[in-house]
């Protein structure tokens, strides 16, 4: 086997090719019935949402972070600090 994987463990060689695997096919599926959702009942910009409910996502996905992050770094500090003994 030559390239990057050549001294790499077959299990490990295993692990990193199938997401690029799975990835690549589910790509190709994607281009080849670009704009087409559903053929030929469904495209791209029939299913898109209105502008007013995108912007009423994003807006609440922005609020959750704002929530969410500071009590991730909160609790990593807490939880993976220094261990003193």
């Amino acid at each position: 086997m030559f390239g990057p994987f050549q001294s790499a463990k077959p299990a490990i060689r295993t692990q990193s090719v199938a997401p690029s695997a799975s990835t690549t096919t589910w790509s190709a599926s994607a281009i080849v019935m670009y704009p087409a959702i559903v053929p030929p009942d469904l495209t791209i910009a029939e299913a898109a949402a209105p502008p007013a409910v995108i912007r009423a996502v994003v807006g609440a996905l922005a609020i959750g972070a704002v929530l969410l992050f500071p009590a991730l770094i909160y609790l990593f500090r807490v939880f993976k600090g220094s261990r003193e003994e």
